[in-house]
């Protein structure tokens, strides 16, 4: 009985996925195609996919489509959503688009949801745009919800918009609804205490509405509530402050 033979672009993939350097430049040698494609997939996603940090470096250097993408996924973001951080190094080394978004996500915006708080000072430090949003969610959003204490701190440091609201579209009929949470709001609704003592730390809105709700309005922690109120107090007195040294002024 014969055994089907695999023609070299599967033979490249095959070897790309097992991290079989040598084998893959054999391949490459032969003149096979570093950009053969398979259900949108080439061997430098597979590779990435897998973590395998040589191939994509030997597949790199033999002039692979960096930005490359199935169904809006490059190979930078497939690293930065698995944790591979000297792949995502050696992808910004060959100049991969730091912002191309797979279903509205970018790579920074996947590693915070993921928590990879490395990887994202690498695209950061890049020039990924900390205020990019998928559907009204940003980073910072992504971050608390997924409640990656160190990823928020590391945004806030960098001058992320706090107050941005998020929103979603049904676009069955074609209409945009609000949902409106801040990151604030979230992190009260989710009850963290650390998260909100950060984000008042970085100034964020207590005033900002959803539904009619403000973030206090949404909170459910003591610890919170106290948080909050704590910062309404000193906003009321700042503002009282401001008006009468107005007066004063006027006489």
């Amino acid at each position: 009985m014969s055994v089907p033979k695999f023609s070299d672009e599967e033979a490249l993939f095959e070897a790309a996925e097992e991290g079989k350097v040598s084998q893959v430049a054999k391949l490459l040698k032969k003149g096979v195609r570093v950009d053969a494609e398979n259900q949108r997939w080439n061997p430098l996603l597979v590779a990435t996919q897998e973590g395998h940090e040589d191939v994509v470096r030997l597949l790199l250097e033999n002039h692979a489509n960096v930005n490359h993408q199935n169904k809006g996924a490059t190979a930078l973001y497939i690293a930065s959503q698995e944790g591979h951080q000297e792949i995502v190094k050696e992808l910004i080394k060959k100049k991969a688009s730091i912002d191309l978004t797979n279903s509205g996500a970018t790579p920074l915006l996947i590693a915070c949801q993921e928590g990879h708080l490395e990887i994202v000072r690498e695209l950061l430090n890049a020039g990924a745009d900390v205020n990019h949003a998928d559907s009204g969610d940003t980073a910072l959003q992504y971050a608390v919800s997924n409640r990656h204490l160190d990823v928020v701190k590391e945004l806030l440091a960098r001058n992320v918009l706090v107050d941005v609201q998020d929103k979603y579209v049904k676009k069955n009929i074609l209409i945009e609804f609000w949902n409106g949470d801040t990151a604030l709001m979230l992190a009260c609704e989710i009850g963290l205490v650390p998260f909100v003592r950060e984000l008042i730390k970085a100034n964020a809105s207590v005033d900002k509405t959803n539904s009619g709700n403000t973030a206090l309005d949404l909170a459910e922690e003591e610890e919170i509530k106290q948080l909050l109120q704590s910062k309404i107090k000193k906003k009321t007195r700042g503002a009282f402050a401001k008006c009468f040294a107005c007066g004063q002024s006027d006489n």
